[in-house]
């Protein structure tokens, strides 16, 4: 979620947040974020059918797990890095959560919780941009972060919904009902999609409708 919402890459201002702090938490996302969906683009493209006992799940799985515990502890002891530390710690333990699962728990959606980090692009493109400024960045980093918005927001979550469906589904077939220890993460899927199409109503409400001296 990270300032995610609406697509947000305004500096935040105000005594809650010390600008120092949120610089270096920027910047360790920006260091950080690529080493994430490299690895877990390895591990899609060789996808060993769910085994998560293979080199290339486990390798991602715990780059992810140190990337967000680090990034849990930091907003713990360092506060003012963000200006709602309390709703992205919150986030973020859900998420420490829901990418567990498949590892210590049941390994239907291994590979799920994998896709669903191709989303940290975004979130990539989106901190980048408050940062990289000119006149020829800026207009490249905004088409790049609207591409990565739709396609990934848009397209791809609703994709793996559609595609996790009957996975859910056998799941329960094979529990004996509807309640089981799948429904967590199914219902976090729908969700997110949800978030991500009130997000992008947000986001482009808020393009088509600014005031003609206001800036984004």
């Amino acid at each position: 979620l990270r300032m995610a919402s609406a697509g947000n890459d305004k500096i935040p201002t105000g005594k809650n947040v010390d600008q120092v702090l949120w610089k270096r938490h920027d910047t360790f996302n920006i260091c950080v974020l690529p080493l994430i969906f490299i690895t877990n683009l390895y591990y899609l493209i060789t996808r060993p059918h769910n085994d998560i006992e293979s080199f290339t799940y486990r390798l991602q799985f715990f780059v992810f797990l140190t990337y967000i515990t680090i990034d849990v502890l930091w907003l713990i002891i360092f506060p003012k890095s963000v200006p709602a530390p309390t709703f992205i710690i919150v986030h973020h333990v859900i998420c420490i959560i829901c990418w567990t699962i498949p590892y210590y728990w049941d390994a239907t959606y291994a590979d799920v919780s994998t896709e669903l980090c191709v989303v940290e692009v975004n979130t990539w493109i989106l901190t980048l941009r408050r940062h990289w400024k000119g006149e020829f960045v800026s207009p490249v980093l905004e088409v790049l972060f609207l591409v990565s918005w739709i396609g990934i927001r848009n397209m791809y979550y609703p994709y793996i919904l559609w595609r996790t469906v009957p996975r859910y589904l056998e799941h329960c077939e094979r529990k004996g009902g509807y309640i089981n220890d799948g429904l967590f993460f199914f219902a976090l899927l729908i969700f997110m999609n949800y978030l991500n199409t009130k997000w992008t109503w947000d986001l482009f409400k808020s393009k088509i409708f600014k005031k003609p001296n206001e800036k984004e």
